[in-house]
Parts: structure tokens; sequence; C-alpha cells
């Protein structure tokens, strides 16, 4: 709504982002578990306050009202861009982007001006986890096979791509026989990952295996992004991959 007013009845005041020690102060007081808030949010004010009035760990309404509305006015290029930078967390190599979109200065600068995604030493990333989320969880299950596919058929031709990486855009288009594949080897360079027998039973009372070798598959995919983009916690939520999709559903009874 405040995009279709005219700019000269617009007034825009800069906001400090609250740091991670006040982001969880106004949690507590909300009820609201603290834990990765600010890494979703940047602390940026407005993304904290709107998750902490939706009293949930989903992504607001408002939120993603925003994203959306940000997200249709770009140009049919930059739009494409967002869509295959908000395919994982962390960011998303300009080299790669080549390989799958037609890229330019214009498509790019378009992306950036919109306030959600900046320039990464020669990558492309959003500003903030929760709002690249929000354009995610936006496009239809059919689009985000696709485009993962089409990351996956790059990402497949280079040898040194990480196996979680492979994995993720594997799961993401739906390949189960490549998850299969992929996901044995990143286990085998995931350091310090072991999940003891009393953990799994008591996760077994939540979840299906299936979800929880996938919820494993997830944490190793969120430890090699960190390790390969040294991403920061505004850049990257580690603790995400611990959640299995969007937190699972617990069995009835």
């Amino acid at each position: 709504m405040i995009g279709d007013l005219p700019r000269e009845h617009i007034r825009h005041i800069a906001l400090t982002p609250l740091s991670e020690q006040s982001t969880a102060k106004l949690a507590r007081r909300a009820g609201y578990p603290p834990a990765n808030l600010h890494a979703l949010t940047g602390g940026n004010p407005w993304l904290v306050t709107e998750s902490l009035a939706c009293g949930t760990a989903g992504i607001p309404a408002s939120i993603r009202d925003a994203v959306l509305a940000r997200a249709v006015r770009l140009p049919t290029a930059a739009r494409e861009i967002a869509e295959f930078v908000c395919l994982q967390p962390g960011k998303t190599a300009i080299q790669l982007l080549e390989k799958v979109v037609d890229l330019d200065e214009v498509a790019i600068e378009s992306c950036q001006s919109t306030g959600v995604m900046r320039d990464a030493e020669g990558s492309l990333t959003f500003r903030h986890e929760l709002v690249r989320r929000a354009l995610y969880v936006s496009l239809s299950e059919t689009r985000r096979h696709t485009l993962h596919a089409q990351i996956l058929e790059v990402l497949q031709m280079d040898t040194d791509t990480p196996a979680a990486l492979l994995a993720h855009h594997a799961d993401g288009c739906g390949n189960v026989g490549l998850v299969l594949h992929y996901a044995p080897i990143a286990a085998e360079v995931i350091d310090n990952v072991r999940v003891p027998e009393p953990v799994f039973s008591a996760m077994r009372n939540h979840f299906s295996e299936q979800e929880i070798v996938e919820s494993i598959l997830a944490i190793g995919f969120y430890m090699t992004m960190a390790r390969l983009t040294e991403a920061t916690d505004v850049d990257l939520d580690p603790a995400a991959g611990m959640t299995v999709f969007d937190g699972g559903k617990k069995k009835p009874g």
C-alpha cells in the first residue's frame, strides 16, 4: 500500500538494527523463543516486531506480503535472479547465476535497489534470512522444482561441489535417487555430527525415521554452507537445519 503512494508524500526513517541482546530481551517479554530470532531478522526492528506479533516460528503474513509486494515490482530478469538466490541460505555466487539466468548489471541493481538483497564479494545474498524464506515459500512447488533442477544440473558439472549442497538441490527438485546417492557422501565429510541412540528414540516419538534422516541431512547442509560462505549469524541461521522442514508435525496420540 505504501509503495502505491506518491513519493513526495513518503518520508523514510532509517532504523538502527537491534543488537542480539535487545532482540532476545524483546522476545522474552513477548513469550517468544529468543533462539535464532536475531539470526533470522538481522535485528531489523520491523522484522523483529512483526515476528513477535505473529507469535509463532513461521513467517508472518505481513512480512510475506511485504516481500511479495516488492518482488512483483521487479523486472522479469531481476525477479528470476531473486528466485534463484532464495533457493539456499547464505550466498549464491554470481558465477553460478550466470550459468542459469541472463545476468546483467541492470537486473542485479534492480534486485539490490529493493533493499532486500546485497552484494557479497562476488555473490548475492538476502539481507535477512527471514525475507529469503518468505520469497522461497511463495514459489509454487512446480517452480521450486524447476529452479532446483537447473541449479543442480550446473553444480553436478563441478567435481568440487560439496555433496551436501548437491543433496539439498536434489531434494528441492524431488530427485529421491540423487538424494540417496549424495546424502551418505555428505555424511562422511560432516565433522562432529553424531546422534546417540537415546536421542533417536526420543525423536521417533515425534517424527518418522525418514524425517529424522532428512533433518540430519539438513544440519549437514547448513554446516557446509556456513563453512563455504564464512557466513555470519545474519547471513545464515545454522540451527535452522535442526528443524525438520517447517518444524515437522507431531504424530497424533
